[in-house]
């Protein structure tokens, strides 16, 4: 199996950081996408030339509800074509609503649940091919949901109960499915990663670098007020991707802020 890696939710800053990043260095990518132009047009707005994009990416034309086109995007029934690496910045776009206790909800309030869902179902269903190999699954998710020692910084607590708890119910349960299928020995590794508050656009050019950021775990959060997508992205390639063999078997949290 070769180092491709799988990307959803592609078009979010997050993933198309990492995205931008893993094909600038060489590796071979395949993205899930609703609207490939929109895809296109993001990554050669990141600088990334045509001939990269024609040679190292494939675009899987569809969506995430469609069991069938995750399958695709991972391999399929061809072992020779599986992948090394899943990589989901899969979230839901802030959406306003008449209530007074949760005024801002998600175009898609389940997105990250029905996603997980059915990643689950279809590597369960390549679990069941020959030669099956398991990749490692970094997903974007966010603080503010530990377990743990708090990893929110002073003033947040009002700020994101109020505003962001559909957002924050939806990532809930996408990492309980997660932690549930650790059991189940699809993937090599779960690394998810919660970053403070998202700012800023997919552009790495605006990105601070990866290695200036504050980096925590579940354990010992290291809290902090902001962060770029495109510093999310970066981190999540030199860290996951490049340096993903390094990381520890199971499960892994990491915090990230500026």
């Amino acid at each position: 199996m070769g180092h491709k890696i799988a990307f959803f939710g592609a078009t979010g800053g997050c993933a198309n950081s990492c995205l931008t990043y893993s094909l600038k260095n060489g590796y071979d990518c395949v993205a899930l996408a609703r609207t490939p132009a929109k895809l296109n047009k993001m990554l050669k707005e990141q600088g990334v030339s045509d001939d990269i994009i024609m040679k190292k990416l494939t675009i899987v034309k569809g969506d995430i509800q469609n069991i069938n086109s995750i399958i695709e995007v991972l391999g399929g029934n061809d072992s020779s074509n599986s992948v090394s690496a899943i990589i989901s910045g899969i979230g839901g776009a802030p959406a306003l609503q008449y209530s007074f206790t949760t005024p801002v909800t998600l175009d898609n309030p389940n997105i990250c649940t029905e996603f997980t869902k059915n990643l689950i179902l279809a590597m369960n269903k390549l679990k069941q091919t020959n030669n099956f190999k398991k990749p490692l699954l970094a997903v974007v998710s966010t603080t503010g949901i530990t377990s743990g020692p708090d990893d929110l910084p002073f003033g947040y607590h009002i700020l994101y109960k109020y505003l962001l708890k559909i957002a924050h119910l939806d990532k809930t349960r996408m990492e309980n499915i997660l932690n549930e299928a650790a059991a189940e020995n699809l993937f090599s590794k779960i690394i998810i990663i919660r970053p403070t508050l998202l700012i800023g656009s997919h552009l790495v050019e605006k990105g601070i670098g990866y290695l200036k950021l504050k980096v925590g775990t579940e354990n010992s959060p290291v809290p902090g007020y902001y962060i770029s997508r495109a510093d999310v992205g970066e981190w999540t390639f030199q860290s996951c991707i490049k340096q993903g063999s390094n990381l520890p078997l199971g499960v892994s949290i990491f915090t990230l802020s500026s």
